[in-house]
């Protein structure tokens, strides 16, 4: 900064869309004619009669419209209630609307539908995994290039669906500006903080201060709240049992003595999960040793007591659950838990060396049922399971990670290898079919989405991934440890593609993210001042980073204006302001109709980096020839603005 250190950047992303014509208007079937009709109606003066013949049944038969894509010949595992497995589906708009044969679904096919043979590859709903920390990969300042990398294992991996736990304030600074930025590709569920994983509460009511939605048709969302009631990543798990002298000095110095480190009270859990239920959130209730899961259960018994649910609740971990007696197991059927599970004992369980080190931190006797369900889920029968991946603390893609849970066996993740390691196994196993059920819909209910998302049924969105091999065939370590995904979905779009099926996917494959902004022919950029390095038309260079800014060199007021070469209709602006230090400010929208400016929007009041400004007017509004917005006030001017525009020619 120079001088008194002020500028503004402004980023303008055009998503400009061509006025599209009315929707195609399904063929109306008109019954062929009859013998049987209606007479007249006959009046009197005395009486009005009417008479009246049923007129004979007809059966007309309308042909569906085509649909945009159809998947064929394929082995269709749909994860639905009966576990139904198909050869065909067909996608319109990003949904799913029809699941059947190969024969069935030929009657979907049109002059401009995309088919792609499948020749009998597996094919599965897109991989839900509840609990991931794969984008939180910044500081302060976010690091888009780190969070792009973590998004892209997860597409590789399958994964369509996510959970970001622990989300902190300044974490969610980082994902609104990867959002804005148009990176956002998987959707993306965040859950705010209420208590470190240190067991602090730094940020007070922060976690009370969101809008809360758990909408699978939005990408990214807040949809709840995450709770830590005992250590794990810092401090130590709490265990009824004490952990032994053989725990290495390091650990004993982070807590890992006595019974382990308990964070929060029965009441604190039971108020921390009314006030989210009631503002419509879900709380994700971190619980690793017996007596954090305790804590948890009974809280939310005590919250459910108070008001009955009306969103899902949730556990995470739940990894001393064969610690707890058959009531207490009870609860979590009782309650509606959708518990979410580690699938492995250990990451690369292959080695030795891990299992040697945590029986050197565990008590014997929690050693040898950690991370086993075998009691939770024959205490509570037909209850759903999910998975998660909480990478990157557990690495490797869902498949690799679910072996563990088909066979009782390992992969190295660094070496591929492939392992049956005698420490663990005693380690409970499920058929192939649940562990398909714990990553898609099982997943998918414990965020409250399994209504769209989860299964590959009619009305659900079209989240699907296309596997090398079958994982319901009798080689597990082919169909889990060495399986990959070929082909990821999202809304009917492939968003990752490794393989021989690229090409036949080659006009469904969607861009990394909405178009790249840049200049736009005919648009001129003005300011009321700007620095020599620093011009109005960088805000067209669709770049928030580096020196890739307007500076207006001066303190407020100060302006920067959008003039469009032919008149625009606008539904939608939103802006991202980036202020340091944060303070009072006064920003004002105008636009320009018929050569007459009106302030169209006024934001006043405090503001801080990366808060959203947005104006949405209740409908679009046409012939807009410019657009200018102008800072009256600021205790501390606003870096920049990022302007996303919604707007037709």
């Amino acid at each position: 900064m120079e001088g008194r250190g002020r500028f503004a950047r402004i980023i303008v992303l055009f998503l400009l869309t061509a006025a599209c014509s009315p929707a195609a208007t399904p063929p109306t079937a008109t019954p062929p004619s009859s013998s049987t009709s209606m007479p007249a109606t006959t009046a009197t003066s005395a009486s009005v009669t009417t008479t009246t013949s049923m007129p004979a049944t007809t059966t007309t038969t309308v042909p569906p419209l085509p649909a945009d894509l159809v998947l064929t010949n394929g082995r269709v595992i749909t994860a639905d209630v009966g576990f139904t497995i198909v050869e065909a589906v067909a996608i319109t708009g990003g949904d799913i609307v029809a699941v059947g044969t190969s024969e069935d679904l030929a009657v979907r096919v049109g002059p401009e539908t995309v088919v792609v043979e499948l020749d009998g590859r597996a094919l599965l709903p897109g991989l839900v995994d509840p609990h991931t920390h794969a984008l939180q990969r910044y500081t302060y300042l976010p690091d888009f290039d780190a969070m792009r990398a973590g998004q892209g294992d997860l597409l590789a991996g399958g994964v369509t669906t996510i959970g970001s736990p622990n989300v902190k304030p300044d974490d969610l600074v980082g994902f609104e500006a990867f959002e804005a930025a148009g990176d956002v590709i998987v959707r993306d569920h965040l859950y705010v903080t209420y208590d470190d994983e240190c067991g602090d509460r730094p940020y007070g009511d922060y976690y009370l201060e969101q809008e809360f939605s758990h909408d699978p048709e939005l990408r990214q969302t807040v949809a709840g709240v995450k709770v830590f009631t005992d250590g794990g990543v810092c401090n130590a798990p709490a265990f009824s049992v004490r952990y032994p002298d053989t725990v290495p000095q390091r650990l004993k110095d982070r807590g890992f003595v006595g019974n382990g480190d308990l964070y929060v009270t029965v009441g604190e859990v039971a108020t921390v999960v009314g006030q989210v239920d009631a503002a419509g959130g879900i709380t994700v209730i971190h619980a690793i040793g017996d007596l954090g899961i305790r804590v948890a259960l009974d809280g939310l018994a005590q919250a459910n007591d108070d008001r009955p649910f009306g969103n899902p609740q949730r556990i995470d971990h739940n990894s001393a659950t064969t610690l707890l007696d058959e009531d207490e197991l009870g609860l979590y059927g009782r309650l509606g838990i959708v518990p979410a599970i580690f699938p492995v004992p250990w990451a690369n369980g292959c080695d030795p060396a891990v299992s040697d080190a945590w029986r050197a931190i565990l008590p014997a006797s929690v050693f040898d049922v950690i991370e086993n369900s075998k009691a939770l889920r024959e205490t509570n029968p037909g209850m759903r399971i999910s998975w998660h991946g909480d990478a990157p603390s557990v690495p490797g893609h869902p498949l690799q990670l679910l072996f563990t849970v088909v066979s009782g066996g390992a992969v190295n993740i660094d070496t591929g290898e492939v392992c049956y390691p005698e420490a663990w196994s005693g380690f409970y196993t499920v058929p192939a079919e649940e562990a398909i059920r714990m990553m898609t819909i099982s997943a998918a209910a414990a965020m409250g989405i399994d209504d769209r998302v989860g299964s590959i049924e009619v009305g659900k969105v079209a989240d699907l991934v296309i596997l090398a091999a079958d994982p319901l065939g009798p080689d597990l370590e082919v169909g889990f440890a060495t399986n990959r995904p070929l082909v990821t979905m999202i809304d009917g779009r492939v968003v990752f593609c490794d393989g021989d099926l690229c090409d036949a996917f080659a006009d469904v494959t969607a861009a990394s993210g909405p178009p790249e902004p840049g200049p736009v022919d005919g648009v001129e950029v003005t300011a009321s001042s700007f620095r020599d390095t620093h011009t109005p038309d960088l805000v067209l260079d669709g770049s928030t980073e580096g020196d890739s800014f307007w500076s207006s060199g001066q303190d407020p007021p100060a302006w920067i204006q959008v003039t469009f070469g032919e008149p625009k209709t606008i539904s939608g602006l939103r802006l991202i302001v980036n202020q340091n230090p944060p303070g009072d400010a006064v920003n004002v929208l105008e636009i320009r109709v018929d050569g007459e400016w009106s302030e169209v929007d006024r934001f006043t009041g405090y503001t801080e980096s990366l808060d959203v400004l947005e104006w949405k007017p209740d409908r679009p509004v046409e012939d807009v020839e410019a657009f200018r917005v102008t800072t009256l006030e600021s205790s501390s001017w606003p870096e920049w603005f990022e302007f996303e525009i919604d707007a037709e020619d």
